[in-house]
């Protein structure tokens, strides 16, 4: 006497429950620069998100413009902070030429915070 959306939800969660007791999930990572940068970057992140929610619940002109400009400078110190870590591996990883394992360790370290397949997040 179950409906079929009842079925179908208790088959769902049994799959779901059974997937992450024997896979897990998966933990957000963070790219190196952004961990190692983020007493710099997180409060001009805040200060833009708090700007941003001020804006939305006054709708006010001067508001937007205060948040445009929080976010010009939020992009700016993240583009900033990018550039030098990568800068900063490329020297070394240069700085390693001769010795194969450094290069291949920059590489690896470079390609740490990026995501490959993920699974579609359920509604």
């Amino acid at each position: 006497t179950d409906s079929i959306e009842e079925k179908w939800t208790s088959v769902k969660s049994t799959l779901c429950e059974a997937a992450e007791a024997t896979i897990g999930r998966e933990k957000r990572r963070q790219a190196d620069w952004f961990r190692e940068s983020a007493p710099i970057i997180h409060p001009l992140l805040q200060k833009r998100n708090a700007l941003y929610c001020k804006w939305l619940s006054s709708g006010k002109i001067s508001d937007k413009e205060e948040f445009q400009e929080a976010r010009k400078k939020a992009q700016k110190v993240v583009r900033e902070a990018k550039n030098n870590w990568f800068s900063l591996k490329a020297k070394e990883a240069q700085g390693g030429v001769n010795g194969g394992k450094v290069v291949w360790k920059c590489i690896r370290e470079m390609h740490r915070g990026r995501r490959g397949l993920v699974p579609l997040k359920t509604r």
